[in-house]
């Protein structure tokens, strides 16, 4: 699986750098601070970078693209807990984050004059699963997986509000998300504002899952409790101000909101647990996220 990332990576790289020597494709890119990381509805993280770099070629109707995305937490936010049963009842527990690397590669085509769909592959590289990996395996034997295969597909409407529509399957996973969206921007060049504008988006969806965070066959241990689910809907908004800088450099300062259905202690929320005869095991977020408001700020350029 390690070398199946590898050469993902390495043909990612490869497609972005032919961009530079191809006048049809076109290089983007973003850099952003986020006071959180939300994936599906869910935290699963606090402070955090993001890089994404992408490359696309246009072909007649449809563009082929390839990229890579970086996610480095700067907090610790997850705690990895382990409770020995002895006549102390010690607990032992470890910060850490879920960084992750994931390369991909996708498709998209324009039909109808206003339709656009769009397929694709993504490989996760999760990093740092290593403490949690050690902890399951002194509780149940059991190995945590750092890399995970997910696919995609949605369909886009060039329309007021920019509707659209994707379903994404995570292989190892075993999880399935679908997640409608649309957004509406407003240039404030009209109030005199040059090069300002504002943008606001909504979203819901609905996830269900058979490994929360990577762990192998998890839901397999009958010891398992906590109120964990596994599936729950997720809903949220974004309203943000940008301004270009230059037709290839905006910026942008925005504030989220996120949560979604699921009961506060519950791995959608950042927390695992599960008991057995020797102990217990666990991950919990230092901050839930059955609502959550937080702020980014991010760069985006283009060649």
């Amino acid at each position: 699986m390690k070398t199946k990332v590898c050469c993902l990576l390495s043909a990612a790289c490869l497609f972005c750098g032919s961009a530079f020597a191809d006048p049809s494709c076109t290089y983007d890119g973003e850099m952003a601070l986020n006071g959180a990381y939300i994936r599906h509805g869910r935290k699963e993280g606090g402070t955090s970078g993001r890089m994404h770099i992408e490359a696309e070629l246009s072909l007649p109707s449809c563009a082929v693209y390839g990229g890579l995305t970086s996610i480095n937490m700067f907090e610790d936010d997850a705690v990895f807990f382990y409770l020995e049963r002895d006549s102390t009842d010690r607990i032992r527990a470890e910060t850490g984050s879920l960084n992750q690397v994931a390369p991909g590669i996708g498709l998209y085509c324009e039909f109808l004059g206003s339709f656009c769909a769009d397929v694709g592959y993504a490989a996760h590289y999760y990093s740092n699963l290593k403490t949690v990996s050690q902890f399951l395996e002194i509780s149940f034997g059991n190995k945590c997986e750092k890399f995970s295969n997910e696919v995609y597909a949605g369909l886009a409407m060039d329309v007021i509000f920019s509707p659209r529509v994707y379903v994404s399957y995570d292989i190892n996973l075993r999880e399935l998300d679908v997640c409608a969206s649309g957004t509406y921007a407003y240039d404030l060049g009209h109030l005199g504002l040059d090069r300002a504008i504002v943008e606001g988006g909504l979203h819901v969806g609905f996830d269900s899952t058979q490994k929360p965070f990577c762990i192998d066959d998890f839901f397999e241990f009958p010891e398992l409790g906590y109120g964990m689910r596994k599936h729950y809907t997720y809903y949220g908004g974004e309203l943000s101000l940008c301004y270009r800088h230059s037709p290839n450099l905006t910026f942008r300062l925005s504030g989220h909101y996120d949560g979604n259905s699921a009961p506060k202690d519950s791995w959608a929320n950042g927390y695992i647990g599960a008991e057995a005869s020797e102990g217990s095991i666990g991950l919990d977020l230092k901050n839930k996220n059955r609502g959550l408001a937080w702020l980014s700020a991010a760069m985006a350029f283009s060649f």
